[in-house]
């Protein structure tokens, strides 16, 4: 089965409806990140300061583990 030269042109035309989709998202995204304020981090930081806090905490603790401990936790039964 070909395809005819009409359903090459809606599929190109498609394509590039979907470029200008990714296009226009990615331009509206770098707007955004390049209007962050130092008031935006420290708005962040004050709402998720605990919980950063907390996921570096156990990723510290989980680092001094010793290996046979890590094993064990790893491979429970």
């Amino acid at each position: 089965m070909t395809k005819s030269s009409t359903d090459e042109t809606i599929s190109v035309k498609r394509m590039e409806r979907i470029e200008q989709g990714f296009r226009r998202r990615t331009m509206s995204a770098k707007k955004r990140v390049q209007n962050i304020s130092r008031e935006d981090v420290k708005k962040f930081l004050n709402n998720n300061g605990f919980v950063l806090f907390t996921v570096v905490a156990v990723i510290v603790g989980w680092c001094q583990l010793p290996e046979d401990n890590l094993v064990s936790l790893t491979f429970n039964k």
